[in-house]
């Protein structure tokens, strides 16, 4: 397998979360939808994969600022449990209705899909 469809593999995965992060943020009333935009990926690419293997793609959020935050991105071999890639984005927000930062609807639905709380740094 291609380095390209690699990346695209975890390019899949970062906006499947997206998409769940959009769906439930959009429920909650605050009335506020911030769009968030990538900022910057970066890929290691760590073992060779191969034609037919099956792969598993984790996301994850570990931290925020004020506008933006950062998901960890891994892709794994499931026949051995082996990563084969590694990766991580910036998301930057910008917000609908001039509110400044990380609408709290978008954050609560990270939060609840990550299931832990994220404090903020900066």
């Amino acid at each position: 397998m291609s380095a390209p469809e690699i990346v695209n593999i975890l390019f899949l995965g970062w906006n499947g979360y997206l998409a769940a992060v959009a769906a439930r943020s959009r429920d909650q009333e605050d009335g506020t939808w911030a769009q968030p935009f990538t900022r910057s990926v970066t890929v290691e690419l760590l073992a060779e994969v191969m034609e037919g293997d099956a792969l598993e793609v984790a996301v994850r959020a570990v931290s925020r600022r004020l506008r933006s935050f950062v998901l960890e991105l891994s892709v794994r071999r499931t026949s051995d449990n082996r990563v084969v890639a590694t990766g991580q984005t910036v998301q930057v927000c910008i917000a609908e209705a001039g509110s400044p930062g990380i609408p709290s609807s978008l954050w609560r639905a990270v939060e609840e899909i990550e299931s832990r709380t994220i404090p903020r740094s900066g």
